[in-house]
């Protein structure tokens, strides 16, 4: 286990780069030209980010980035 003490302005600075890693992420999984092996390594590294996320937003703002799974 690991733990970090921060600032709430700190915290803050933490969400936001999620945030923004986030974004660039979706925006890159909804690109038809990335390739599917790329799209597959690109949803674990979101999925990590967003398990990061989860913990310094708030439920609401976590809503914005859940994605749906896929059903084959």
């Amino acid at each position: 286990m690991l733990a970090v003490m921060l600032s709430l302005h700190e915290a803050k600075e933490v969400e936001y780069v999620l945030k923004q890693e986030l974004e660039s992420l979706l925006y890159d999984l909804q690109d038809e030209s990335v390739n599917a092996d790329v799209k597959a390594i690109l949803s674990e590294q979101y999925q990590c980010l967003f398990n990061v996320y989860t913990r310094f937003a708030a439920p609401s703002d976590c809503m914005k980035f859940c994605r749906r799974k896929r059903s084959n």
